[in-house]
């Protein structure tokens, strides 16, 4: 299998602000990772974020992009 490496930002006011994630080095082929730069292009991780949520609901989302069952 392969490793991705993630690189994960909290903005100060996380969890009522997405984290901007994105790919290191390895990209996993998907239509919403950006090939360019890794970044993930998810409403989810931007304008659909819930104000409620924490880590665990993007890291899902994520395993889904790598085709990880976590």
């Amino acid at each position: 299998g392969s490793r991705f490496v993630l690189k994960i930002n909290l903005k100060p006011d996380f969890p009522r602000s997405p984290p901007h994630v994105q790919f290191m080095k390895l990209y996993p082929f998907h239509p919403n990772i950006s090939q360019l730069s890794g970044a993930i292009c998810y409403a989810l991780l931007d304008s659909d974020w819930p104000k409620s949520s924490n880590m665990s609901l993007p890291a899902c989302k994520i395993s889904f992009f790598c085709g990880l069952n976590l």
